[in-house]
């Protein structure tokens, strides 16, 4: 399962916050700039993700950054490279940076863990940002929990996650979503339903949604 995806857009917020001042810091920001929309643009396909990585080592070579070495670390995880991507998270993780940006990068750090299965280091990152007043979206965190628990084959204990995340942030589809998931598992179709019908109220042409109801029955 990706968790990475989840969570790239809450880079772009956080990447724009940091310290440090050097001539070539603004050439600096605008090939990081250029790195991030060439990583969202899907229309480039593959292709994106060269361009994204030549453009953020652009950046690196003027300047060192946190956001910068996770955002190629980002990338390098989209290619496949998992060691050589934890080992850049590691490296931005060492560098001095505003709490709530080092939280945006745990979150992904914790990403990549959990891809790499190592789950149980993914787990206690996902459990100490739902704690953290410092990340800005612990419902995400909540989110990640959960499917990692799926993935545990413990619906019981995703369903509680998806939970926290849909009162913590009631318009979050994925998280109903998820919770309709985790309880079709978990043999509770009353709360199936219900978390089916969340999702198509705030987004009546949820793909996923339907197909999932159609293929339980939960559609009514």
């Amino acid at each position: 399962m990706k968790y990475i995806n989840l969570f790239f857009c809450c880079f772009f917020t956080a990447f724009f916050v940091g310290c440090g001042k050097k001539n070539n810091q603004k050439l600096a920001k605008t090939y990081f700039k250029t790195a991030f929309m060439e990583l969202a643009d899907d229309r480039k396909g593959n292709a994106r993700l060269q361009s994204a990585l030549h453009q953020i080592n652009l950046a690196i070579d003027q300047l060192v950054k946190p956001e910068y070495l996770a955002l190629k670390a980002t990338i390098l995880q989209y290619q496949g490279h998992t060691l050589e991507s934890l080992s850049f998270f590691n490296k931005a993780l060492a560098l001095p940076m505003d709490p709530g940006l080092k939280a945006q990068i745990m979150n992904n750090f914790a990403c990549v863990q959990a891809q790499g299965g190592d789950y149980a280091r993914a787990k206690e990152i996902w459990q100490e940002l739902a704690a953290s007043s410092w990340y800005p979206t612990p419902e995400v965190a909540w989110v990640n929990l959960g499917k990692m628990y799926l993935e545990y084959n413990d619906p019981t204990r995703a369903k509680e996650a998806f939970k926290t995340a849909t009162v913590l942030a009631p318009q979050y589809v994925d998280a109903h979503f998820y919770l309709a998931v985790a309880a079709q598992a978990a043999g509770e179709k009353s709360l199936a339903i219900a978390g089916l019908d969340a999702v198509f109220k705030l987004e009546p042409e949820h793909g996923p949604a339907q197909a999932f109801g159609e293929k339980y029955g939960l559609l009514v």
